[in-house]
């Protein structure tokens, strides 16, 4: 006998939440790249106790974790201002561009799967488990675009 539908109906589920999340992941590193070079040079200076804005700080600290951000190193700007003014810009041009790209991905298919677990999933759980005491359903809330963007949020 093979599994159920109703653990079929999961394991879906669960797999397109993951490759979902996982193509929006994959999207935000690559479109972090165009900060690096720049990132790199001030976090030269933060390193050597520099004080650098708090949005920056905080930039830098996200951009450290991405595995492509410590394979190369950077000398430290000429100028602090420049460099800052510049590394600004781009943050603030990945920020408009990373949240227009979070307010029209579609989640419409990740929508029809979660309203067809909710549907299907308890009557074939009680098909599949006859006899089986009965378990107290509660269904899975819709994905909303604030889910995403607390999971993938803007820099700085």
């Amino acid at each position: 006998m093979g599994v159920s539908a109703f653990v079929r109906r999961a394991q879906a589920l669960e797999l397109a939440l993951k490759r979902f999340f996982d193509s929006i992941a994959a999207e935000r590193r690559a479109r972090m790249l165009v900060l690096f070079d720049l990132a790199r040079r001030l976090d030269v200076l933060a390193q050597g106790g520099e004080p650098l804005p708090p949005n920056v700080l905080r930039s830098l600290e996200t951009l450290r974790g991405h595995g492509e951000f410590a394979r190369r190193t950077a000398p430290a700007p000429r100028s602090l201002k420049r460099a800052l003014r510049g590394f600004e810009k781009k943050l603030d041009r990945f920020n408009r561009r990373w949240s227009e790209y979070l307010d029209h991905i579609s989640i419409e298919k990740i929508h029809t799967l979660q309203r067809r677990y909710n549907k299907y999933y308890p009557l074939e759980r009680e098909f599949a488990l006859r006899g089986a005491p009965p378990m107290k359903f509660e269904a899975v809330p819709l994905l909303e675009r604030d889910e995403i963007r607390r999971r993938f949020p803007v820099l700085g």
